[in-house]
């Protein structure tokens, strides 16, 4: 949905956004958890974990099927491009920066935003105030951020009433629920 309301703003490569989307979280589910990592729990080494994860499972693929998961799945880090990555994937992550900028844009602000409808929805059908709380504490920012950088987003998906709503909801709950890194 975020890729059709953005289209009318910037041309996109849909394809890989939406392989990244697919297959961004294989590295965390390799290691037996099954799912994702809490946002408060990820770091650079623990994103390199999930690469090599990632490599040990795909790597036996024919290097055209390879390279294109590779590709898509290093998007995700490719804003940040972390020095710990190997030399062939920082590389990777720099073309994809360069030349694939509003992608590495819109993948970000698809996990990010995804984060927050998470939390809505739990809000929403649960009550609970705890998770849209810690969410929002850690997204707003970065959204914000997004809003001002991928055309459209702020527009069409993080609105300014959309932002003045959760912004005043986290005034409304200063000081609750201060999460804390998981002990590992």
């Amino acid at each position: 949905m975020v890729i059709a309301q953005l289209r009318q703003y910037v041309v996109l490569d849909g394809g890989l956004i939406i392989t990244s989307c697919n297959i961004h979280d294989i590295g965390e589910k390799a290691k037996g958890k099954g799912g994702d990592t809490l946002y408060i729990d990820k770091t650079i080494m623990g994103d390199f974990e999930e690469y090599l994860r990632f490599r040990r499972y795909y790597q036996s693929l024919d290097s055209f099927s390879f390279h294109a998961l590779h590709r898509a799945f290093l998007l995700q880090y490719a804003r940040k491009n972390p020095a710990v990555f190997p030399f062939e994937a920082r590389c990777i992550m720099s073309d994809l920066a360069t030349n694939f900028s509003m992608e590495v844009l819109v993948f970000e602000a698809i996990e990010r935003w995804d984060y927050v409808l998470y939390a809505l929805e739990q809000y929403h059908d649960r009550g609970n105030e705890k998770i849209l709380v810690q969410t929002l504490r850690h997204q707003i920012e970065p959204l914000n951020f997004l809003a001002r950088e991928l055309p459209g987003f702020g527009d069409a998906i993080w609105t300014a009433d959309i932002f003045s709503w959760a912004h005043q909801f986290l005034v409304n709950h200063e000081g609750q629920w201060i999460e804390q890194k998981s002990a590992a």
